[in-house]
């Protein structure tokens, strides 16, 4: 299970800290995390307005997959294991692409079956296509 935590639990977590191990800077501003970009949001809205099989629980937001590691999905169904991927243009810094390379081969051998788009892909509603269909293969419906 993902710990995570609130603005307000993660300052008092950094103070308790401070107080464990002798470091004082507490007061210092944490960088706030970087909200979805325009084309997430376009595909959260899409995913809003689709038709899935009923019994399917709503996606997560930003959905930490492994335990011991910090690589988060940007959608995840994990009762069926099926994840979305939105490449944007930050994916192609190297830093990010090596990464993303690992994630996805850690995916893999976990068991998700990970569906990546782009922003093409979301505005010509390809994307949402592509998620229905898996979705329905996964949950044994045909569309």
């Amino acid at each position: 299970m993902a710990l995570r935590m609130t603005e307000a639990e993660l300052l008092a977590y950094d103070k308790r800290l401070a107080q464990l191990t002798g470091v004082a800077d507490t007061k210092a501003p944490r960088p706030k995390a970087q909200g979805p970009s325009k084309i997430e949001r376009r595909l959260a809205q899409q995913i809003d307005e689709a038709q899935f099989p009923p019994s399917l629980p709503p996606p997560q937001r930003n959905y930490f997959f492994l335990n011991d590691r910090d690589l988060e999905f940007d959608f995840a169904f994990p009762s069926v294991m099926v994840a979305v991927e939105v490449q944007g243009m930050a994916h192609r810094i190297k830093g990010k692409f090596q990464r993303d390379i690992e994630k996805r081969a850690l995916a893999q051998l976990a068991g998700w079956r990970v569906l990546e788009v782009d922003g093409a892909s979301i505005r010509s509603g390809k994307a949402i296509g592509w998620l229905k269909e898996l979705l329905w293969q996964m949950t044994h419906q045909t569309p």
